[in-house]
């Protein structure tokens, strides 16, 4: 935590460590997608302070009665979009960036070759039962 001016600042850090099957998946995908939840976690705390705090501020002195107002939670499709985003921001953060091109650069590669696979091997079926109907 950090002060600044009338606020503070909190600078987090989550750790997801996952075994088994799953771990299969990538462990990078995992890290991505518990910083956005724990992104998204304290973002809602953060509404909820807001709220609160807003709430109590506004009344007529001693006669009017302070109720706290609270944020509706969001649905789970808002959830998951709001995850999805931040995985999205994450995976394209400048730090990011050179590791997705080289990833990118190697994808088209092999796109590549398997389509010249593919179609040198079509051409070979194709010439094939090209002789057969001769």
């Amino acid at each position: 935590m950090e002060a600044s001016g009338d606020s503070t600042i909190l600078h987090y850090e989550g750790d997801a460590q996952v075994g088994g099957r799953l771990a299969s998946v990538g462990q990078r995908l995992l890290d991505t997608s518990a910083n956005a939840i724990i992104r998204q976690s304290l973002e809602g705390l953060e509404a909820q302070i807001v709220a609160r705090t807003n709430g109590n501020g506004s009344g007529e002195g001693d006669t009017a009665v302070a109720t706290p107002l609270s944020p509706a939670p969001p649905s789970q499709t808002e959830f998951a979009l709001g995850v999805a985003r931040h995985m999205v921001e994450d995976m394209f953060a400048e730090e990011n960036q050179e590791e997705l091109i080289r990833k990118a650069v190697i994808a088209a590669g092999t796109l590549l070759i398997l389509y010249l696979l593919i179609d040198w091997f079509a051409g070979r079926i194709a010439n094939k039962v090209a002789r057969k109907m001769k």
